[in-house]
């Protein structure tokens, strides 16, 4: 019996701690604001309600109106995945962003690491940039033809791509530019501004009963 409760106990340790990693890469607004005027995303997803959205969102965002909710499809953004996309979700302060992506990875087969928590819009405005009215933009990934932004794998590569904008011309300088990051070994972004405080609610919350799942195994056998 002590076997089999240790085994349960190790496996809602493994579950909770899958959850956390499901969560996609979670962003600064700074880091998030890098990559928006870098191009380092293909989508910027605002998965809130209309409400939230009439009353301002970050610009350039795709409407996904409650994709945290079960039943709510992400039709506009499916043909991301098979594209192998990169995708930043936000909401209000990360925690229904967090529980998006965690339905695009369980659910529909996204890539986590394609899939960047760019937490709210909260820490958006306290880190100084603005909110807009605009009209949404329509997802790239589901347009005929289309192909995502690519990222160089080394730094090598990067400093070589640099080197190639530096020469090129005013006109193709931009996107040269624009596409010059880089991937770590575990294909993720690399960004200039700091991460900042990364962990959102759900991850503290998910982390805090690993811990206290752990006490109580140790105190179990003691």
């Amino acid at each position: 019996e002590k076997m089999l409760s240790f085994f349960l106990i190790a496996l809602l340790i493994s579950q909770l701690i899958g959850k956390v990693s499901s969560e996609g890469i979670s962003l600064s607004s700074q880091q998030l604001k890098e990559g928006l005027d870098k191009g380092f995303f293909d989508v910027l997803l605002d998965v809130r309600t209309q409400k939230e959205w009439d009353d301002g969102h970050i610009d350039n965002a795709t409407q996904l109106f409650r994709l945290a909710n079960r039943g709510v499809e992400p039709t506009k953004i499916l043909g991301c995945k098979n594209l192998d996309c990169t995708i930043a979700v936000y909401c209000t302060i990360g925690v229904r962003a967090g529980n998006a992506i965690k339905r695009l990875v369980n659910e529909y087969g996204f890539k986590s690491s394609n899939l960047y928590n760019g937490q709210g819009i909260d820490q958006w405005e306290e880190a100084g940039y603005s909110l807009v009215d605009t009209d949404e933009v329509p997802s790239n990934c589901n347009k005929p033809h289309y192909q995502c932004k690519t990222c160089n794998s080394t730094n090598e590569e990067k400093t070589n791509n640099t080197a190639l904008a530096a020469n090129a011309s005013n006109s193709n300088k931009g996107d040269l530019i624009s596409n010059a990051c880089t991937k770590d070994e575990n294909g993720v972004i690399q960004f200039e501004a700091s991460s900042g405080v990364r962990a959102t609610l759900a991850q503290v919350m998910a982390l805090f009963f690993v811990a206290i799942s752990f006490f109580v195994t140790v105190a179990f056998y003691l």
